[in-house]
């Protein structure tokens, strides 16, 4: 089993207005979030810039000039923000890459070992539990 790294609410919060310093320039309009791991983080960023958040990939087409900040939990494999495609204007957001990730987002924020299993602090027992197929290895205050 992996090793796990315990991420909290608190460094998120850091994560998040230290991403906002870095987009100030990119005059982002909309910001969408990879459902599951990336809503919380793109809602948080959605709400500190008073900007639209979309929950849907067809509804990019939302703002004329496509300036999209897309928001993953992590990029692990990278397939996920590889499947983006004809969208426009855009800029990649990620809390977390992987050494052997296939696609490096223009900002993240923390960089770890393929073997480190990332625990998000919106992650449950039971989530966590299905990939392990026990509760005995969750030790949080969830």
């Amino acid at each position: 089993m992996a090793q796990r790294l315990y991420y909290s609410w608190q460094q998120l919060d850091k994560d998040i207005i230290d991403i906002i310093k870095l987009i100030k320039n990119y005059n982002i309009e909309v910001v969408f979030g990879f459902p599951r791991g990336g809503l919380i983080p793109a809602v948080m960023l959605s709400n500190y810039l008073n900007i639209p958040l979309v929950t849907k990939y067809s509804d990019f087409k939302y703002t004329a000039s496509n300036k999209v900040l897309i928001v993953d939990d992590i990029s692990d494999s990278g397939n996920t923000m590889l499947s983006i495609k004809d969208i426009g204007t855009y800029k990649t957001v990620s809390l977390y890459i992987k050494n052997g990730t296939k696609f490096i987002p223009n900002i993240y924020c923390h960089k770890c070992d393929d073997d480190i299993w990332v625990q998000f602090p919106w992650e449950t027992k039971e989530s966590l539990a299905k990939k392990d197929n026990t509760f005995e290895n969750v030790k949080t205050g969830l």
